[in-house]
């Protein structure tokens, strides 16, 4: 239907210049930048399952991957990239594993650190919401990598050669 692609085509142009605008704003702010390297295909797959093993909490899975679409987050990870280029800035893409558990503090992790937006370490007890904890910690992954690749004389990253699409005739 048509007025449906249209709808559809508003709210894709309205996402596209939300994220774009978002990612100039987060570029002139900051000189670098690190964002998790999420993998949001497989954190939005179904867990329908089959009929002989259906899924557990299918509406709450559902829910979060409706949620986790709507943010656009791969979008905005990729106008930030683009942005940072073209202003000269570098983007690193650190691994988000336990991110969310570790304590920004004394690098000690564990799941019982994080409860819901509390974070408290078990270890040496410092508390903090555990969004800002969880971005120090990614923050502090960033500034790793970018003095690491500092101390190796700030090499250059090789790009890939293009494929040329042409099709010979």
């Amino acid at each position: 239907n048509k007025a449906v692609a249209k709808i559809y085509a508003k709210a894709h142009r309205r996402s596209e210049n939300w994220a774009r605008h978002i990612a100039i704003d987060i570029v002139s702010r900051y000189g670098v930048l690190a964002l998790e390297d999420l993998n949001l295909v497989n954190m939005t797959k179904s867990t329908k399952g089959t009929t002989q093993a259906p899924g557990k909490g299918v509406a709450q899975k559902k829910a979060l991957n409706r949620s986790l679409q709507d943010a656009a987050l791969s979008r905005l990870a990729y106008w930030i990239c683009v942005k940072a280029e073209e202003a000269g800035r570098r983007v690193w893409k650190v691994d988000p594993k336990d991110s969310s558990r570790e304590c920004i503090a004394c690098g000690h992790t564990e799941a019982a650190n994080r409860c819901r937006t509390r974070f408290t370490c078990r270890k040496c007890g410092h508390t903090a919401h555990a969004d800002v904890n969880a971005a120090q910690v990614i923050a502090a992954r960033g500034l790793v990598a970018e003095t690491t690749w500092r101390a190796a004389g700030c090499p250059v990253a090789r790009r890939p050669a293009p494929r040329n699409q042409r099709r010979k005739a």
